[in-house]
């Protein structure tokens, strides 16, 4: 869930729904599109610019059956942000108040990934309308894992309520 502009690490997906959140598992049958952004944590892969796109139909527990998938790149100008954005995070370290370019970020990368839902779905003859919810995890910029006597933090730019308006 997120406190403070900050996510704190949970043992289950979350997706949201037209702004709420809430856990996978308690959920009725229903068809995905799951978002998987480039995670740019040292301790994870490198910023490569794609936006991993799979539908799918779930029961919430298990797969019941896979749909399409694709990688969309960011635009330019989308990649140059996010790597600012990660640079500027390196610097914030959680101290003070964010950055600045965290909002901008945030915005132009959920924009991007929403038409990228829309665009994969229309290529696939998808309707908007039998997607239940999009799972959306924003883009990693900062992580600290756990350590013996801290929590974990992380940080993720990603807007759920705008995705939800222009997905539907």
């Amino acid at each position: 869930f997120q406190k403070d502009g900050l996510f704190e690490l949970i043992p289950f997906y979350w997706i949201a729904d037209r702004g709420s959140l809430f856990p996978i598992a308690d959920l009725e049958e229903l068809q995905l599109a799951i978002l998987l952004s480039v995670n740019t944590s040292k301790h994870t892969n490198s910023l490569d610019g794609q936006i991993d796109i799979a539908f799918l139909h779930t029961d919430g527990d298990s797969v019941l059956e896979f749909g399409p998938a694709a990688l969309v790149p960011y635009p330019d100008n989308i990649r140059t942000l996010i790597a600012a954005s990660v640079a500027a995070a390196q610097d914030w370290q959680f101290e003070g108040p964010e950055p600045a370019i965290f909002a901008e970020t945030e915005a132009a990368l959920t924009i991007a990934q929403a038409q990228a839902v829309i665009d994969t779905a229309r290529n696939h003859d998808l309707s908007l309308e039998d997607i239940s919810a999009v799972g959306f995890n924003g883009q990693t910029v900062l992580h600290h894992p756990p350590g013996t006597t801290t929590k974990g933090r992380t940080r993720q730019l990603g807007d759920g309520a705008l995705m939800a308006n222009m997905t539907g």
